[in-house]
């Protein structure tokens, strides 16, 4: 559902500009994926994680080990004590046939992982942290008998798997003081330094989690992820209502537009947003969100350009203008993210 793209985008945005947040634990899960969070849950079937007030649920099957203890495979048994696969178990989760109708629907829309590939790699760049970097040299200008400036800006890479999902490659920024003579106060110095290395990690870190946010609707829906508590007709289209990720949504599609809000009690998220058919299925064109919480308030305009690689559609530019609204605090964060020397095998 091409939703979670707008809504994990914003998500990812406040987090990473609005709240701290410490993880306790580590859930690296077969498939090379690292999740962390804080465990709120656990038994002998499945793990529940809280991340950042997201709830995921994954089965111990998937899960190679827990802050780096391996876990076993569980094993299920019914009310006979025979063992018995996740799949059987599933068949009867009460909703099946709920769930059924959800994955009729989402047949519509374009999912990376139904394409025939195996990777996809390219370059990403981004006007943002170029420009940040830019404003660092000058800064430091006068000091360039005093330290060593390095960044590896260039090595900035994502590469997508379809069984894996998504990793990155990332860039590195790095100043080293190799005098201090002359500096009439190298505790500043340092200080500024610091903030100038945290600032540039923030801006890796917004990058990469925006992508993310983005990825995610590029996979198609996973059982585990949602419970589907109505779908219905009318004149007006079709509307969902479901639990994803901690969060109530509600999305009414007509055509190849989709009104969406999201909930957890403490945020609410709504988004607009407007498809184009590429091959028979909808492609996220552009879209609009706004998330409320209390003095907090942020809107976001997103738009996707794509690029063709055979019969493989991938992102070749994504932008985002958000604007953040603490209180008397504003601020605008335009982030422009482009991909590029894209390879498909």
């Amino acid at each position: 559902m091409k939703k979670k793209m707008l809504g994990s985008a914003i998500v990812f945005m406040a987090i990473l500009f609005i709240s701290p947040f410490v993880f306790a634990d580590a859930i690296k899960l077969k498939n090379g994926k690292l999740v962390e969070g804080t465990i709120v849950e656990k038994n002998g079937q499945s793990v529940k994680v809280d991340l950042s007030g997201i709830l995921l649920t994954y089965y111990l099957d998937e899960i190679e080990s827990v802050n780096g203890e391996k876990v076993k495979k569980a094993e299920i048994k019914n009310e006979s004590g025979k063992v018995i696969s996740k799949s059987e178990v599933q068949k009867s989760i009460p909703g099946t046939d709920q769930w059924n109708r959800f994955l009729k629907f989402t047949e519509q829309f374009y999912y990376l992982d139904k394409q025939n590939f195996n990777n996809i790699s390219c370059d990403i760049s981004t006007a943002f942290i170029n420009n940040l970097l830019s404003t660092v040299e000058t800064q430091l200008k006068s000091f360039e008998n005093n330290l060593t400036v390095e960044n590896s800006i260039d090595t900035f890479r994502l590469k997508f798997n379809k069984e894996k999902g998504l990793t990155f490659n990332l860039p590195k920024f790095d100043i080293e003081i190799i005098s201090e003579q002359g500096m009439t106060d190298p505790v500043r110095v340092k200080s500024g330094i610091s903030t100038m290395k945290n600032g540039f990690d923030n801006a890796v870190k917004g990058a990469t989690d925006m992508i993310r946010g983005i990825f995610e609707s590029y996979i198609s829906p996973k059982r585990n992820e949602y419970e589907i508590i109505e779908i219905s007709e009318s004149e007006k289209g079709t509307k969902l209502i479901y639990k994803h990720k901690g969060y109530t949504v509600t999305d009414l599609y007509s055509g190849t537009h989709c009104e969406s809000t999201q909930t957890n009690g403490m945020v609410t998220i709504h988004a607009t947003e407007e498809y184009k058919k590429v091959d028979g299925k909808l492609l996220l064109d552009k879209g609009s969100v706004t998330m409320d919480q209390g003095v907090q308030s942020m809107s976001s305009d997103i738009t996707v350009e794509y690029q063709q690689i055979g019969s493989i559609y991938f992102p070749s530019k994504i932008k985002n203008d958000t604007k953040i609204s603490m209180g008397d605090i504003k601020s605008e964060i335009p982030i422009e993210v482009i991909f590029k020397n894209t390879k498909v095998d």
